[in-house]
């Protein structure tokens, strides 16, 4: 073998054995060494005398060429290692989030298959991360969503119209012991190449429904006491008020009786007497306000027609009454709340919205009450849910959450709003 031959294989072994050792070198060595025996090699194959064999020169660049692919090799080889082990690394960040996160976090893939659980899940629903992975996440759902879960996703993805996905809403959720419970679950939609997966973060709402109750109680209880003393107030202004004033009546009318001989005196009397019966008038109206007389004697339907007969009218303002749908409610703390409701809405339409025509309708529908008070006014500027929280809108709203129902608030058609009282019925 000739002496380029020789040294050819030589140079060969030896970037085999840097390549395959370089795990252990220096950074710089293993971009510097090889690239030197390369050129070595090239060098060479160019210098090789004339005299040498055509199969000593296919050696030599053989020999450079597999240098050459060596290193290229090795380098492919660590380029594929630091990738797994910042993928790796990756993994072990993304683990250790979703493990320590305090709320709930799940991810599914496009048939509702969880794929990730993290201890929160875990700790919330009492289903270990084993029990889960694989299967359909419908097993932590309640009904309705827990039959209608597959269609949702199906739906979204024909569709793109969100319900919960893309979406964020409470749901009832549902642990292992059977025990249904409410959460706040927001749901996004993940693609990680060509497969899409939809992640959905949970907020237990147990202890904040506790207090949410607690707190409508509270509210209850103060608008009750509230009515009491209303009550009282007006007890107070009809029986004692009203009746010192035609006390009073009947004596300016006793000494215009006595004293008729007195000039003047007479017409005196007549105009004291006018001021006392529209002191009168106005202790009756402060009193129906406060608390409305005809409610607790006659009904509901009635008070409702009394309030709308003695409300303030501007203009040709007309307020049409269909309420042969309201019987008699069970309790008059009931009753009080949908009198307050009705003359609450009424009276925002007649202030701001102005309307020339009101109507307010009951209406049965199977096992509920509705009630709506519609306007043809000005309606809404902004959409109306975009309408600050008002003292009088959020005292409608606790009342209507003491009858246990809804009160919303919407444009009426295409001008004028309404204000839709939903409640259950009871006789």
């Amino acid at each position: 073998m000739s002496p380029v031959a020789t040294v050819a294989v030589v140079l060969c072994l030896l970037a085999s054995l840097l390549s395959a050792g370089s795990c252990v070198w220096n950074r710089d060595l293993r971009f510097v060494i090889p690239t030197l025996l390369t050129l070595a090699v090239l060098a060479l194959v160019l210098v090789t005398p004339p005299q040498t064999s055509r199969s000593e020169v296919l050696f030599v660049t053989i020999g450079a060429l597999l240098l050459l692919g060596s290193e290229a090799l090795r380098r492919t080889v660590k380029s594929s290692q630091s990738a797994r082990e910042r993928l790796s690394d990756r993994d072990a960040r993304i683990s250790a989030i979703l493990d320590t996160a305090v709320d709930c976090i799940i991810i599914i893939d496009d048939q509702g298959r969880i794929e990730e659980y993290n201890n929160a899940a875990e700790r919330l629903f009492g289903y270990t991360r084993r029990e889960t992975l694989g299967r359909n996440v419908s097993m932590l759902m309640a009904e309705p969503h827990r039959s209608a879960h597959d269609s949702y996703i199906r739906n979204f993805l024909n569709s793109r119209q969100p319900r919960i996905i893309g979406s964020g809403r409470e749901v009832p959720a549902r642990r292992k012991d059977g025990e249904e419970f409410p959460v706040y679950l927001a749901v996004s939609e993940v693609l990680v190449g060509s497969r899409r997966y939809f992640a959905g973060i949970l907020h237990d709402l147990t202890d904040l429904k506790a207090k949410e109750a607690d707190l409508l109680l509270l509210s209850a209880r103060l608008m009750s006491v509230q009515e009491e003393e209303r009550s009282r107030i007006a007890r107070e202004i009809h029986d004692v008020i009203g009746q010192s004033l035609i006390a009073l009546k009947f004596f300016v009318a006793e000494i215009e009786y006595e004293f008729s001989e007195v000039a003047g005196l007479g017409t005196r009397c007549r105009t004291v007497t006018e001021q006392i019966n529209a002191i009168v008038r106005q202790a009756r109206d402060l009193s129906h306000n406060l608390s409305p007389i005809a409610l607790t004697e006659i009904g509901l339907a009635h008070a409702v027609r009394e309030l709308i007969e003695r409300m303030p009218r501007h203009g040709d303002l007309k307020i049409e009454l269909d309420l042969d749908h309201i019987d008699r409610w069970p309790t008059l703390e009931s009753d009080i709340h949908v009198y307050r409701i009705i003359q609450e809405a009424v009276l925002n339409a007649i202030k701001h919205s102005g309307a020339s025509h009101i109507l307010v309708v009951a209406r049965k529908a199977g096992d509920r009450l509705h009630i709506t008070v519609s306007d043809n006014g000005v309606g809404f500027t902004d959409a109306p849910e975009a309408i600050g929280p008002g003292l009088g809108l959020r005292i409608m709203k606790e009342r209507a959450a003491a009858l246990n129902g809804i009160l919303r608030i919407a444009r009426s058609g295409n001008q004028g709003a309404e204000v839709v009282l939903d409640v259950p019925f009871r006789r």
